[in-house]
């Protein structure tokens, strides 16, 4: 056997390349080689293949956890939106039909309550109701303002903003109002949105009185009072809205008492109510303050409403996302910060009521919103509607008694 192994051997290599069989077993090896490289290729794409599909995996449960998390977070989500619904619903009820600044209730619910008892026909019988802009039928508006004061040297500079915008009917009336005091400390700034009813030419006509003004497309009405504040460098600051009035001799007023009672950071006083002619409407008469009933309500005349610069800064300034309640945001923030407030026994500002004032436009969507967020920040779970009727009627019972205390010439009582 190894004799015939050794002989095909021999005759294989002797037959050379003509050989047949030899043709066969390299046409073999050549085609097995073929084979190899082919099944390796195959296995890398296999690999390849095998390694994206396990990616896919991979990516597909990635997506499902995310899609599921997005889930919950909707859920959540809709869970808190229904919940805010709830309390704005809650609060719409007793939100005005005709209101404005310094009034975010709906008195007119409690001019007929559900109980009519001997103090809520007391209190809201009465022609003088706070929240309430239509008192008493037109007449000549004569001017109750603070007793003139002397302006000393060491009274400080007040600093002045008023915003507008398509206010032109009632704008110079308004600047004037400021200008006239003809207060020697005074910082005035007048920041239009781009009105295009006059406004800017009404402006420009008192420019020299102004420290700064402008008229161009804005933010609103908080970023145009960021705006001007950041402006401003007095120790004292207020705002003015440009269909609003200054009354005769406030500011020699307010500055007299800011620089005898440095311990306070802000004042205001009573006010006036005004048509679009300028005739007198109606009144409000504050009680003395009451940081209490001030979480329940926002019952502080904006016009009338004067601080120091302390205060506002320690306290962060006006919030640009209230677009109705920013002043009692700011009142409510000054309050925890540690302010000291006081209520002036004098009419210091002229609210101006008319068609198509701001607060009367958006208090029954924007208004109802920022006010039901306040009261949540501020009452939480405490804040229930029958208190907030029962806490207005005894403030408007004060207000009646400082009310007759003002007529008989009794300006300064505690209640």
């Amino acid at each position: 056997m190894a004799k015939l192994k050794t002989w095909l051997l021999q005759r294989l290599w002797s037959a050379g390349e003509n050989d047949p069989l030899s043709k066969v077993i390299e046409e073999q090896t050549e085609a097995l080689q073929r084979y190899r490289e082919t099944d390796r290729k195959s296995q890398q794409v296999h690999a390849r293949l095998k390694g994206q599909l396990k990616a896919a995996k991979h990516q597909t449960s990635a997506y499902k956890r995310e899609a599921s998390e997005q889930r919950k977070e909707n859920r959540q989500l809709q869970a808190e939106l229904a919940a805010l619904r709830s309390i704005i619903k809650s609060h719409q009820r007793i939100l005005p039909k005709r209101g404005g600044e310094g009034s975010g209730e709906n008195h007119e619910k409690l001019l007929a309550p559900k109980h009519h008892s001997r103090n809520e026909r007391k209190a809201w019988s009465h022609w003088m109701r706070l929240g309430v802009l239509h008192q008493h039928p037109p007449r000549p508006f004569a001017t109750p303002g603070p007793p003139r004061k002397p302006v000393a040297p060491a009274s400080p500079t007040i600093s002045i903003v008023t915003p507008s915008y398509q206010q032109a009917p009632f704008l110079e009336a308004s600047l004037k109002s400021v200008i006239d005091q003809n207060y020697p400390k005074l910082e005035y700034i007048v920041m239009d949105g781009g009105s295009q009813d006059g406004s800017a030419e009404i402006i420009r006509q008192h420019a020299p009185h102004l420290v700064y003004w402008q008229s161009q497309k804005d933010g609103g009405h908080s970023a145009a009072l960021i705006d001007g504040f950041s402006r401003s460098t007095g120790e004292i600051m207020a705002w003015l809205n440009s269909d609003d009035l200054y009354l005769p001799g406030v500011l020699a007023y307010v500055a007299d008492y800011f620089r005898k009672h440095p311990e306070v950071d802000a004042v205001y006083g009573h006010r006036v109510l005004i048509n679009e002619v300028g005739h007198e409407v109606g009144r409000w008469f504050l009680p003395p303050h009451d940081g209490t009933m001030l979480l329940w309500s926002d019952y502080i005349p904006q016009e009338t409403w004067f601080w120091r610069r302390r205060i506002y800064e320690k306290c962060g300034g006006l919030d640009t996302t209230m677009r109705f309640s920013m002043d009692w945001d700011l009142l409510l923030r000054m309050q925890r910060a540690g302010a000291v407030f006081h209520r002036l026994p004098e009419f210091l500002g002229a609210f101006r009521v008319h068609e198509a004032q701001k607060s009367q436009a958006i208090i029954n969507d924007v208004g109802a919103q920022d006010n039901a967020l306040l009261r949540q920040r501020e009452l939480g779970i405490h804040f229930h509607e029958a208190d907030l009727q029962r806490r207005s009627t005894a403030f408007q019972l004060r207000a009646l008694r400082t009310m007759r205390f003002w007529q008989l010439g009794i300006h300064s009582v505690r209640l």
